[in-house]
Parts: C-alpha cells; sequence; structure tokens
C-alpha cells in the first residue's frame, strides 16, 4: 500500500509504503535489525526534528535514517541545504514496515 502525502515539514512530497509481513519473516527480519548496526531500537525522540511530525508518531520498536544526499545512516544533517532522507520504522505487534522518503531542508 503507498500513498502520497504533502507536508511543508519535509520541504515537499512525503511518499509514504507500508509492507506487512507474515510472522516467520517477520520474526527472520527482527533477528536481522538486531544484528545490524544501521537499526535503532527504541525511540525516534532524537531524531524527531528530521522525521516529519506525522510520521514520527507511528509507534515503531525497531527504525534507521538513511540519508540519500550523503550516504549517511543515523545522522542528522549538521550543515545547511536541501537533503533527500529515507526513514524506515518497523512496529514488532502488527508486523509492519513504514518506508518514507521526503526532502529535509535545514
Amino acid at each position: 500500500m503507498n500513498y502520497n502525502i504533502s507536508s511543508d515539514t519535509s520541504g515537499g512530497q512525503l511518499t509514504l509504503a507500508t509492507m506487512s509481513f507474515e510472522e516467520s519473516t517477520a520474526n527472520d527480519f527482527e533477528e536481522f535489525m538486531q544484528n545490524d548496526h544501521r537499526w535503532i531500537k527504541g525511540s525516534n525522540k532524537d531524531f524527531a526534528k528530521v522525521i516529519p511530525e506525522n510520521i514520527a508518531t507511528f509507534p515503531t520498536d525497531y527504525f534507521l535514517l538513511y540519508n540519500t544526499t550523503t550516504s549517511e545512516f543515523g545522522k542528522i544533517p549538521e550543515n545547511d541545504g536541501q537533503y533527500q532522507l529515507i526513514y524506515v520504522a518497523y512496529n514488532s505487534e502488527l508486523n509492519v514496515v513504514y518506508v518514507c522518503e521526503y526532502q529535509f531542508v535545514v
């Protein structure tokens, strides 16, 4: 399921996709996230200023932030400019992944 949402906080068009997993696939995915340093377990509140408000409220157990402009994971842009970001969040209760791509302006 894909959604296109306009958002002032993202500096332009925001694209949101959701994916659901069967329980066995979800278990494998959760094990993968536990062992991959790019995934952050827990709250995304330290990244709140770069995650669109309407997406940041989704309940998540793991998330990652990828800056396609700088090819960096888990870093908030420090320099002025426009950045293309991808935020991926996983909800283990629902076995759902949210993938959000958007522009962020510093």
